[in-house]
Formats: structure tokens, C-alpha cells, sequence
């Protein structure tokens, strides 16, 4: 059911070449948006748009609105549209970005190449960047964190080995409250819809799988506070 399983590639792992994974995210970045690609790629979703997600996000679990997890995301949506309107410079940009750089959608045969663009958009290439330091893609994917070699690895890989990198992390990380909290409720928005779905049994099996596994790594009660209270900071 995942596109890999039909491309052909040899099956390297992203952590066993890093800086080639960053090198063909930034050269992404770097193709000139031509009035034909802004016809393919929409504009990403601003702190209007987001938080309008949010809210519907919100509805679709309102079943078990004073549930032990789901009631901290009705208590907590102030806090998350407050801090959209911090970051907002870090939502917009003039770049074509993957938008879901996940381990799984880099495949290598010769090189690395870059699939599942269905949520690719027109929008900043720190977005990119600040997935590529999500530790859970990578829980997820290869069962481990990031180290922090790894991560610096990753920012020099992609600005420079002379950039101030401790400054460039602390912008990227910035996205990351916002990224985890709308991971958090796009989980519990498909474990309830997921439900409510007809799919053929082995795809049913497969998705439930999958969404199974990532509850499991992050779907956390003081996983959600801290993303949180790193908003609230």
C-alpha cells in the first residue's frame, strides 16, 4: 500500500547518508517558481487557514470532547492560535516545499529521489528543514531519535558549515510546537474516522497498523502538555 513497495530503489535508509537526503531537499528549494508551477503547487496554509483546521479538527472529535486527552485540545486552542500569530513570518514563503519529508518518502538508486507530493505547496523552505529535526519521523520510521550530531549535521548540510547553526535551530525548532500539536489531532481525527471508513480489509488492517503504531510513540498525555507549555513559553 505504500508507493515505495512499487519503485524501484535499493532500499538505503536516510540515516546512512544524511547529508545527500538534505542535499536534494535544499536543491528542491532552490527551482526558480515559474507561473506554471504556481498553477500545480497552491499557497500553504496561513495562520487563518490553520486554525481553521484546528477547529475542524475539533469537531470531528467532539464525541469525546471531555476525554482524558481530547479535552486538553479544546482547553488549549487559545494557546494554539496565539502562537501561530508568532510564527507566521515562518509559515510563507516563495519556495516549492515537499511539506512531508518523512523517512519513507526518500528513495535511493543512484541517487536520492523524493515521492508522495501530494501535500507539496508553495510556502517557506524552513518548514522542510524544521521536519527534517522532527525527531518522531524518524521514531517512526527507523524506531530512534535523532542524535544531536545528527541534527547539526543536518543544518550545516543545509546552510553551510560556517553558519551559525545554534541560531538557525533555534528558528526551525519554532515550528515544531505546531507540528506536534496538529500530529497529535490529525491522530486522534483518523482514529475516529478511520471507524467510520469501508475500506477493503487488508487496507483497513494496514492503515489501522500504521496509525496504531504512531499512537503508540507520541500520542501521550505529557507528550501534548509539553508541546503545549512549549507554546506557552
Amino acid at each position: 500500500f505504500l508507493i515505495e513497495e512499487y519503485i524501484a530503489h535499493d532500499g538505503s535508509k536516510v540515516d546512512s547518508d544524511f547529508q545527500g537526503v538534505v542535499e536534494s531537499v535544499k536543491k528542491l528549494h532552490e527551482v526558480r517558481v515559474t507561473k506554471e508551477a504556481k498553477k500545480i503547487f497552491k499557497i500553504d496554509a496561513d495562520e487563518n487557514r490553520k486554525s481553521r483546521l484546528y477547529n475542524q479538527r475539533l469537531k470531528s472529535i467532539s464525541s469525546n470532547k471531555k476525554g482524558d486527552i481530547e479535552k486538553i485540545f479544546f482547553e488549549k486552542e487559545h494557546v494554539y492560535n496565539k502562537y501561530l500569530s508568532t510564527v507566521k513570518k515562518l509559515l510563507s514563503g516563495n519556495s516549492i516545499i515537499h511539506h512531508d519529508p518523512f523517512p519513507e518518502n526518500f528513495l535511493h538508486k543512484n541517487h536520492w529521489y523524493l515521492v508522495d507530493w501530494q501535500t507539496s505547496v508553495i510556502g517557506s523552505p524552513m518548514q522542510d528543514v524544521a521536519y527534517l529535526l522532527m525527531d518522531f519521523i524518524y521514531q517512526f520510521t527507523l524506531g530512534r531519535k535523532l542524535t544531536e550530531a545528527e541534527k547539526v549535521l543536518i543544518l550545516k548540510t543545509y546552510f553551510g558549515k560556517t553558519a551559525d547553526t545554534v541560531k538557525l535551530r533555534r528558528e526551525a525548532e519554532k515550528l515544531l510546537p505546531i507540528y506536534y500539536i496538529d500530529l497529535f489531532l490529525f491522530l486522534l481525527y483518523k482514529n475516529a474516522e478511520l471507524k467510520k471508513q469501508n475500506f477493503p480489509k487488508p487496507l483497513q488492517a494496514f492503515l489501522q497498523k500504521r496509525l496504531t503504531l504512531a499512537i503508540s510513540i507520541i500520542l501521550k498525555k505529557e507528550e501534548i502538555l509539553f508541546w503545549f507549555g512549549e507554546m506557552e513559553k
